[in-house]
């Protein structure tokens, strides 16, 4: 109820998602569809963050990375307040991220980030995402590939709650029941270091990143979406079958 409120201060504010710039053969979107759906839009962020809170310096990595590639692109198109804001984010990151990571409990010098903290990051990430991906001069330029690459920062962990609750549903558990299935999780399982995990989660998002902002510059945004699902479902499948051989 708590997340369904913050999310509704989006529409309140002006800020919602109206355009799909063509994914899905939708264009613009009535303010009676697009506030809802950003309300949506806004707690599966929130929640696909907190999810992804599994290995130190995880989520902060990922919100960071984000932050980073949206500030740019704020800058890149002249929203110099939106670019701040990432920047100052992915600052206040950076000491923790540090210290979550290479911190030691022996010496008091680590710290953790629990729900608030994962929640706070997933809010602010929201806030960057939509507020790149609506069509708005008072914010930025008009950018036919905008509702793609807004969320390319967040392809991983949506995709990644997606994957999760379809592998629930079809062993007939609970769609929301916790269980170890992450991505995080089956990078643990096959050996891996978590930091190497981690390193491995934020390089696949920085691939993803790069891969659409290339790619809704030559290609049409439907086939650019078609091909993020079809390469994550590679990914795991080649994954999996290295992972069973082992």
């Amino acid at each position: 109820g708590a997340q369904i409120f913050v999310a509704c201060l989006f529409p309140l504010s002006g800020l919602w998602i109206n355009n799909l710039y063509g994914v899905g053969l939708i264009v613009a979107l009535p303010a009676w569809i697009g506030m809802p759906f950003t309300v949506f839009v806004v707690v599966l962020i929130i929640n696909a963050i907190n999810l992804m809170d599994g290995l130190d310096g995880l989520c902060s990595g990922l919100v960071g990375l984000g932050c980073v590639v949206l500030g740019g692109l704020f800058m890149y198109y002249g929203a110099w307040l939106h670019a701040l804001f990432a920047f100052i984010t992915a600052g206040v990151l950076i000491p923790f991220f540090y210290y979550n990571v290479f911190g030691t409990v022996r010496r008091r010098r680590q710290i953790f980030m629990g729900d608030t903290g994962s929640m706070t990051l997933g809010y602010s990430i929201a806030f960057l995402s939509i507020s790149f991906a609506m069509n708005n001069d008072h914010i930025k330029a008009f950018s036919e590939g905008a509702i793609v690459v807004a969320f390319s920062t967040l392809i991983v962990p949506i995709l990644d709650v997606a994957r999760v609750m379809y592998v629930r549903w079809r062993a007939g558990k609970p769609m929301f029941s916790a269980d170890r299935n992450h991505l995080h999780h089956k990078f643990l399982r096959s050996g891996m270091s978590h930091r190497t995990a981690m390193l491995a989660i934020l390089s696949l998002a920085l691939f993803f990143c790069i891969f659409n902002i290339v790619m809704v510059e030559l290609i049409n945004n439907n086939v650019v979406v078609v091909c993020d699902v079809l390469l994550w479902i590679l990914f795991h499948s080649i994954f999996n079958r290295v992972f069973e051989k082992k």
